[in-house]
């Protein structure tokens, strides 16, 4: 064991208190922002955080001690040992377990006494309380002036901070990892070799950079996670590769099938298959798990990269993983990311179910500020239309993924089934509410007319929703209101087509479940003649006429008959209302909901069968028997 080391050891101490005190900070985030101006500046915050430190670290430094005292600890120089401690310390830090982070730092300081063993665990360690730093600083260690100042000018907008900054950094960093490491490590592959080296990572980087321009759109934190999972993914892969890269390539090399065209051939339909068996519905765990472990090894190439391009290249490796990354590379392009940032993006969407009305603000503040604020004549609210197909979906049994992470609700752990769905829709004017009273006041006069528009338009998806989430739950009265209030609101900003499909629903609901024929008749007379001709339309105008009909008439079985020719299909309820310029599209399960409430309208219609009776089917014990045609 060396000599201890006073610099180290200083270090070490000055890190664990520094990392307890933000992990402290970060802790005490638990209400709105008023609450804020008070807890972050009690007096003497630093004592108190020390003292609640204290009982913990003695524990956690007893049983690291034990654990240095029964388990053999290996030489720190070795790439295993260090690679595992810069992992401990940069998880250690970023998650802010001040114990765990203090009595660590005290263990490794004067007890292994080690420079190599204590800058391995501390570096990376102030690293990641660097980073949490930057997340909460903006916002937490504020002086009551100053904390009020920003309350005064932004509301309950939440204006980015350093620590997006960071992260977008972060993102754009690890995409370039492949291409430093390439440039870094010589490889003598002639010409041909080297090119499609260098092809290969920029061709990874490029995939890599994709995931932050495909999310610029989303809400913050999705774009937070996103660079997050990005970084962690090419840290992970680049230390897999650093640590088992030289044995994993000197076996892929004695499998000629693995490596050059063919080999390429081989991982990418490997690639493929794996991304086609796991992206559908959960399998087995037996099943599910080599798959997923095969897939994540294979995603738009990193590890192979790194293993068999970067670091230790040859020639059959790096032109079978160029093919890969090329593949890779057409595919997220085609539209294998747009499925996940879909799905992403209802994950964070959905966490705000368990949040307590007082904290919405939180993740209401963000999108105030990113796609309002800095943007109010072109307002984005694809948060609002998603939590309107989102309303729709689970309106039909479906389970929203991620609405039950960290739920204490129980009724968050199944599905918002009927008119729990209505949960969503209340999100959706929640944050409309939200807009309406912190950025309407705050934004440019000339500006306010069409973000009015834009709120008056996302407001009438919402009532849409509404309208086909009663239509599950068979609550009638309450959807022709819902329809009326979105064929008003699409009228006032200019969308005829989307009105008239509203205002023909509304009809057919009145007439075919609250036997009100002769008003919804009125009603839907009034849509001019050139709306009227769009498929859905058209179609409901036949399901009004045959139920107005006779119920045992051929009339009604022509005009059922006509109906059914009509295609309730999505391209012709788009189609028809992507004619309302300037509107954005609704959302994909929103769209389905109302092709859904259209086929269940005509499906409440048949028509009555009419019998004639012939005599002359027999008799049995001297009973005439009656045949029915």
């Amino acid at each position: 064991m060396s000599t201890i080391s006073h610099a180290p050891y200083l270090l070490v101490v000055v890190a664990a208190v520094f990392c307890a005190l933000v992990h402290r900070r970060v802790a005490a985030r638990n209400g709105p922002r008023a609450k804020i101006v008070v807890a972050m500046n009690a007096p003497r915050p630093l004592l108190g955080d020390l003292l609640a430190l204290a009982k913990p670290a003695v524990f956690w430094l007893a049983a690291l001690w034990a654990a240095h005292a029964l388990l053999p600890f290996p030489a720190a120089g070795e790439p295993p040992v260090t690679a595992v401690l810069l992992t401990v310390g940069l998880v250690v830090g970023v998650a802010g377990v001040a114990p765990l982070i203090a009595a660590s730092s005290l263990l490794f300081g004067p007890i292994l006494a080690d420079t190599g063993y204590t800058l391995a665990l501390v570096v990376p360690m102030i690293a990641g309380s660097l980073l949490l730093f930057a997340l909460v600083r903006p916002e937490r260690w504020r002086g009551d002036v100053a904390q009020l100042r920003v309350l005064a000018t932004y509301g309950s907008i939440h204006p980015r901070g350093p620590s997006q900054y960071v992260l977008a950094g972060l993102g754009v960093a690890a995409a370039a990892v492949p291409l430093v490491a390439t440039a870094l490590v010589p490889a003598d592959l002639g010409p041909t070799g080297t090119a499609l080296r260098w092809l290969c990572s920029a061709l990874v980087a490029v995939q890599l950079l994709s995931w932050q321009r495909s999310l610029r759109r989303e809400h913050r934190w999705s774009r937070s996670y996103a660079n997050l999972y990005l970084a962690v993914s090419v840290a992970a892969g680049f230390a897999a590769a650093t640590v088992l890269g030289a044995e994993v390539v000197r076996a892929w090399v004695r499998h000629d099938w693995l490596t050059g065209w063919i080999g390429g051939l081989v991982l990418t339909v490997a690639a493929l298959l794996t991304w086609v068996l796991t992206k559908g519905e959960p399998a087995t765990f037996l099943v599910e798990a080599p798959l997923r472990v095969v897939r994540a090894a294979l995603t738009s190439a990193v590890f192979p990269c790194f293993a068999g391009v970067c670091l230790f290249p040859s020639t059959g490796t790096v032109v079978a993983t160029t093919i890969l990354a090329a593949a890779e590379t057409v595919t997220l392009v085609a539209g294998r990311r747009r499925l996940l940032v879909r799905a992403m993006s209802r994950r964070t969407l959905a966490h705000v179910a368990r949040f307590a009305p007082g904290n919405r603000v939180y993740f209401l503040g963000p999108w105030l500020h990113d796609s309002i604020w800095i943007r109010p004549a072109r307002p984005d609210l694809t948060l609002v239309r998603a939590y309107t197909g989102m309303a729709a979906g689970a309106a039909g049994g479906e389970m929203i993924p991620g609405q039950a992470v960290l739920a204490t609700n129980t009724d968050l752990r199944r599905p918002l089934a009927g008119v729990k769905a209505l949960l969503w829709t209340t999100l959706a004017t929640e944050a409309l509410d939200q807009v309406d009273r912190e950025v309407a006041p705050r934004v440019p006069a000339d500006a306010v007319p069409g973000l009015r528009a834009a709120l008056e338009a996302a407001r009438a998806d919402v009532d849409l929703a509404r309208a086909v989430v009663h239509s599950t739950e068979d609550q009638w009265p309450q959807v022709p209101a819902a329809l009326r209030g979105a064929a008003e609101r699409y009228q006032r900003v200019g969308a005829p087509h989307r009105a008239a499909l509203a205002v023909a629903l509304a009809a057919v609901v009145s007439a075919v479940h609250l036997a009100q024929p002769q008003a919804a008749e009125r009603s839907l007379d009034a849509v001019p003649g050139p709306v009227a001709d769009i498929p859905p339309i058209r179609g409901l105008g036949l399901i009004l006429r045959a139920q107005l009909a006779p119920a045992d008439s051929e009339e009604r079985a022509a005009l059922l008959a006509q109906a059914d020719a009509v295609p309730f299909e999505w391209a012709s309820l788009t189609g028809g209302a992507a004619r309302d310029a300037g509107l954005p599209a609704w959302d994909d399960d929103l769209t389905e909901g109302v092709l859904g409430l259209c086929r269940r309208l005509r499906g409440a219609l048949t028509v009555a069968p009419r019998f004639t009776m012939v005599e002359g089917g027999g008799a049995i014990h001297d009973e005439t028997l009656i045949r029915v045609v």
